[in-house]
């Protein structure tokens, strides 16, 4: 069986590492991806607009309401430029602002990584090839080329809207949807929302500087709401341009507050 170690996953679900099997392509399930960018201005939000935006977040927030652990069980699709589809599946750890954890299996139950990420450090344990990678936080960035932090990337894995808490410029309302346009120097975001509910559904992230055609979407999709609490249980997230990638995530399992455990060893006979 030929193996083949994939080092990128993009802003698609975390960072690094999945394992590819002699195993055909999949179908990969058909999503609606959000719509265009909302025209850019260049003004900031004032007056009115701004304030019916900074209510409509303070709704948001409480459907992202706080806290302190979370775990869950999910299957990975992973599309490459090529077409190429890959399965997996994880195990996802997080203890709000301090740990994200990982655990990157093969369909057959082998775990091929490890991966833990901190506010300062990503950490990986690449059981295939018995070899141990360190890099400080800033390796998100470097590998998507976006403002990606550990907060961004947790807010990712949660389902909860990106840069929403940035300078908020127009926004547009359209039957149950609401479309925001958020900019920072960097980035330029249009998130869409469920009007009525207050949930995140969508968002478009390109990059401010003209010469970088990298365009990043996020769908969330299947929401339930269990111990009155909402949860987006399917996600889509594409990256378009010099770099393309596809990456579904299905939550199959899912808990908040709950004990968690983040082992994290480095075997002796491993190589950095």
């Amino acid at each position: 069986m030929k193996k083949k170690l994939i080092y990128n996953i993009g802003i698609c679900f975390l960072l690094l590492l999945t394992m590819a099997s002699c195993s055909s392509s999949r179908k990969v399930k058909k999503v609606t991806q959000p719509d265009q960018q909302i025209d850019y201005t260049g003004q900031t939000a004032s007056g009115d607009t701004l304030k019916y935006i900074t209510e409509f977040r303070e709704q948001v927030a409480l459907n992202e309401a706080s806290f302190r652990t979370f775990s869950a069980k999910a299957k990975v699709l992973f599309t490459d430029k090529e077409d190429k589809t890959t399965e997996v599946n994880a195990i996802i750890r997080i203890k709000k602002d301090s740990v994200i954890w990982v655990s990157i299996n093969a369909l057959l139950g082998i775990e091929a990584a490890r991966v833990l990420i901190t506010p300062d450090s990503v950490k990986l344990i690449n059981k295939l090839d018995k070899k141990i990678v360190e890099h400080s936080v800033t390796y998100l960035q470097e590998l998507v080329n976006l403002p990606l932090d550990f907060h961004s990337l947790q807010d990712l894995l949660l389902g909860n809207a990106l840069y929403f808490d940035e300078g908020v410029v127009a926004y547009q309302k359209e039957d149950d949807l609401i479309t925001v346009l958020s900019v920072n120097e960097k980035i330029k975001s249009t998130l869409q929302f469920d009007s009525k509910r207050a949930l995140f559904l969508s968002a478009v992230l390109s990059e401010m500087d003209p010469a970088k055609d990298r365009v990043s979407t996020i769908l969330n999709d299947e929401y339930e709401k269990k111990s009155k609490r909402w949860f987006s249980l399917f996600r889509n997230i594409k990256v378009e341009g010099s770099t393309k990638a596809n990456i579904q995530i299905t939550f199959r399992q899912y808990e908040f507050d709950g004990a968690v455990s983040f082992p994290f060893n480095y075997p002796k006979d491993y190589s950095k």
